[in-house]
Parts: structure tokens; sequence; C-alpha cells
């Protein structure tokens, strides 16, 4: 099996955020909306991502572009709360993390840390593991 994906030259939005340490305002809205659309496309078609990080959002000619899907999960018609414990801890949401039921609105609160993180230049919190 072979996965074909599109050449991103700028990196990734974790590399950025290294460079730049923070985003102005303006950028950072146009990020998010990038990133917002990816997200709504996949909850629309059934799939949680259950992995967004900065690290994961790759950048090409000033547009995000989401990536590594390897903890999606495809949602059956009956099956809208997750159970299993995945994705990069600093990123959960609190549901995830308390191991206890949790939808798509997981990818949300991913979201809303990153999009903190791209104005203020670090996490809400800081954490080394």
């Amino acid at each position: 099996m072979y996965i074909v994906t599109e050449l991103c030259q700028d990196g990734d939005l974790f590399r950025s955020l290294q460079k730049k340490k923070k985003f102005p305002e303006a950028e950072a809205k146009a990020y998010l909306k990038d990133i917002m659309n990816g997200a709504k496309y996949l909850h629309k078609n059934g799939i949680i991502h259950r992995d967004l990080k900065p690290a994961n959002i790759l950048l090409k000619q000033g547009v995000c572009k989401l990536s590594d899907f390897g903890f999606a999960k495809s949602l059956e018609q009956d099956e809208t709360i997750m159970k299993s414990i995945v994705g990069t801890p600093l990123y959960m949401s609190p549901q995830i993390l308390k191991k206890t039921k949790y939808t798509t609105k997981s990818d949300l609160w991913s979201i809303g840390l990153i999009y903190y993180e791209m104005l203020h230049g670090k996490t809400p919190w800081p954490a080394q593991n």
C-alpha cells in the first residue's frame, strides 16, 4: 500500500512556530480557518482525527493541510462516541485524559490549543511529558 500526498514545501506548523515564536493575529486567523475547514470536512464525512497538533499540520504557500491520519477513526452510524486513549497528551481534550467517552468535539479542543499557541507562542500550560 502506498500513500501519496501533495508536496508541502513550507514544512509544518510546529517548525514555523519554532522559527516565528508566534504569529500576527491575521495570519493565525487564516491558519485557523484552514484547520477548521479541514476538521469540518473530516467530521462531515464521519472521521475523527484524534491527533491534531502543530506537527501534523503541513504548510503550502500559506495554506494549512491536515496530515498524519494514523490515529484517525471512521465513525459508524451508532458509534459516535470514542473510548480509546490515543493522540498527543498536550493537545488531548479533558475527556480523553480522564478516560471518559468523547466525540469529534475533542478535535475542536485540540484546534483551540493550536490557535492559542499560534497567538501566544506557547501552550496554555507548560509540559515536558
